[in-house]
């Protein structure tokens, strides 16, 4: 770019490619049959068996097909560099698990896995990086910044809504879009709730037990009552926006190492609160619940605490919808190289002492052990398993929080 002199690099580009997806579980093709499946006839005990996992025998890789149109800017002798990309990333044939009901004698998990979705992710990647590398003082500093905007294509032949654990996945929404009741307050007198029932073409508002204290749902489809029509979109559980930054110094024999990033733009369905703050038992729960609704604490937005809860308050709703947005500080390094001057007399060749941690900081909202958390698949993200009796410790089920680390070495050579 002679032309230009403080431009050194400028560099279009733009990439196709289509990728396959072969992480789809073993042996998802064949059904499975229970040979302890046994019967009773006339009283005497029939040995049988029972197909109790069920399959498609036609399942195969998904696909995605993915362009991406970029540019590469340098300024400076490339001190200031810039890169800029567009991406469209279409992905067909997605495997989901299609739930069945109980009358066929199996559980909703255990549906045939099958190709039934498609969905396209598209949006823009920049990043931004200064570096000096002249003189006793050197750096060089990069931020990035990502969009991402999700969207159901199709969900099978019939495009039927696939439920989660409190997600709604329907075509031209996102992937795992929270679903569920919106609060209308907090019931405050038994005569407010008198005038619903009496409203009500069925005679009850919300439900036979509901009670000054409880939670009011709002009546979205005006009936007025409330029943599953009234769930509704709540929000998305897929980001919609990430970014990060990595910072790199030295100083003499000192030398400085930072590493960030973070999300936005989604919910987290934060189930460590729905347990601890549920009230409708006799378990142990958190110190918020001492703000409770009572006669003589009507100015809250915590329900009343009563066995069994007759009203529901603990129903999957807003109630438990928290911002996920967060920045981390994955990564802080700080170390002394000592002078070769000096190590040279103890025969030594190099010799470094650092002090490093991990998951340092984390700058959020979430009431939550940790908003970055792994996520069940497509269908229930942002669902934090956090106190799931009896969970297998993965990703999957989130809850546990990354843990912090803080190590102090020494790097020795010979």
């Amino acid at each position: 770019m002679s032309s230009i002199p403080f431009i050194s690099t400028a560099k279009p580009r733009v990439s196709y490619g289509e990728l396959g997806n072969q992480e789809i579980g073993d042996y998802l093709y064949n059904f499975y049959i229970n040979p302890y499946a046994n019967y009773s006839f006339n009283g005497i005990l029939a040995q049988g068996a029972s197909q109790y996992i069920f399959n498609d025998p036609d399942i195969r890789w998904e696909a995605k097909k993915a362009i991406n149109i970029g540019i590469d800017l340098g300024f400076l002798k490339d001190r200031i560099t810039f890169t800029a990309e567009y991406y469209n990333n279409k992905t067909t044939d997605i495997l989901l698990v299609i739930p069945i009901p109980g009358t066929f004698g199996s559980y909703d998990w255990q549906g045939p896995t099958s190709n039934l979705g498609s969905m396209v992710n598209r949006g823009f990647e920049f990043n931004l990086g200064f570096n000096k590398y002249e003189g006793e003082f050197t750096y060089s500093f990069g931020a990035n910044l990502s969009t991402l905007y999700n969207e159901v294509l199709s969900l099978g032949k019939t495009n039927v809504p696939v439920y989660g654990t409190i997600s709604r996945t329907v075509v031209g929404g996102s992937y795992g879009d929270f679903y569920g009741f919106v609060i209308d307050g907090i019931f405050q007198t038994q005569a407010e709730i008198n005038t619903l029932n009496n409203a009500s073409p069925i005679g009850v508002y919300q439900d036979v037990g509901t009670s000054a204290g409880d939670i009011r749902f709002k009546d979205l489809d005006g009936n007025k009552y409330i029943n599953d029509d009234d769930r509704t979109y709540l929000g998305r559980a897929v980001p919609n926006l990430y970014f990060g930054f990595n910072f790199n110094a030295a100083y003499k024999n000192f030398d400085l190492g930072i590493t960030a990033n973070g999300s936005s733009g989604n919910l987290i369905f934060n189930s460590f609160q729905a347990r601890l703050e549920g009230g409708s038992g006799w378990d142990n729960y958190s110190t918020n619940l001492l703000n409770r609704w009572t006669p003589t604490n009507t100015d809250t937005d915590v329900p009343r605490v009563v066995a069994a809860d007759p009203n529901k308050n603990s129903r999957n709703s807003a109630r438990w919808l928290e911002k996920g947005d967060y920045l981390k500080i994955t990564n802080l390094e700080l170390g002394y190289t000592f002078p070769g001057s000096i190590i040279s007399k103890i025969k030594i060749s190099d010799l470094r002492i650092y002090l490093s941690a991990q998951n340092l900081l984390t700058f959020t909202k979430y009431s939550g052990f940790d908003p970055d958390f792994g996520n069940d698949g497509l269908i229930n993200r942002g669902v934090d398993h956090g106190t799931q009796a009896l969970r297998p410790f993965t990703g999957y089920f989130g809850g546990l929080p990354n843990p912090r680390t803080i190590i102090i070495g020494v790097k020795l050579s010979l």
